[in-house]
């Protein structure tokens, strides 16, 4: 799902596990955004599209957005600024608050990818694919690396709407399954295209 990210790095979770949202980082245009670690949350629009369709095993978690405030520099002129984090953090949002924008998940994990991707470790050593482990794909110099399946896998998987890869494609050492990508079915796909849903897609390929 997307491939856009809306911010070079996540700014935190609250204390109740919410999302940190900043204003001016988000890609206004769009229904369905992405951030690093692979977070994907949706417009209040985009809820309430995927909520029609009926989808299974989809979840939403509201976030915490974070408008800049407008202060006064050194020299008294206006300069916006962020909010301390920390503060946001512990204090998390008011009951209040409207919900700009959901964090949608999954609590499925799909089966570990084709063996015809070319997979490794952070140093480059080859792997084959495992679950449970983070794990850097290549395919030359195409950004972003396409995804591959095989088909007897995801028969077996069954039918799925919107689940998580059980592998985390990521440098880090340490495995984190939020950092796995986020796989939509073709169904999910056209029912958000259909209700005019405004996100980036990356297609999937299924081997045979």
């Amino acid at each position: 799902m997307g491939e856009r990210s809306w911010q070079p790095s996540i700014w935190g979770r609250t204390r109740d596990g919410e999302l940190i949202v900043p204003e001016k980082r988000l890609e206004t245009e769009l229904d369905i955004l992405s951030g690093e670690g692979n977070c994907v949350f949706v417009t209040p629009r985009a809820r309430a599209a995927l909520e029609r369709a009926g989808f299974r095993e989809v979840t939403y978690r509201p976030t915490c957005f974070v408008p800049y405030v407008v202060g006064l520099d050194i020299y008294g002129y206006p300069e916006e600024a962020v909010p301390n984090m920390d503060v946001i953090a512990e204090t998390g949002r008011k009951a209040d608050e409207p919900i700009r924008y959901w964090e949608i998940d999954s609590p499925l994990t799909l089966p570990p990818v084709s063996p015809s991707m070319d997979l490794a470790d952070r140093s480059g050593t080859p792997l084959e694919p495992e679950c449970g482990r983070s794990i850097v794909r290549r395919e030359g110099f195409f950004v972003p690396v396409e995804l591959r399946y095989r088909a007897a896998d995801l028969s077996a998987f069954g039918p799925f709407d919107l689940a998580r890869t059980c592998e985390a494609f990521t440098r880090d050492t340490r495995f984190d399954r939020t950092k796995c990508s986020l796989i939509a079915s073709r169904r999910f796909y056209e029912a958000c295209v259909s209700a005019g849903l405004r996100a980036e897609w990356s297609p999937v390929r299924i081997d045979p």
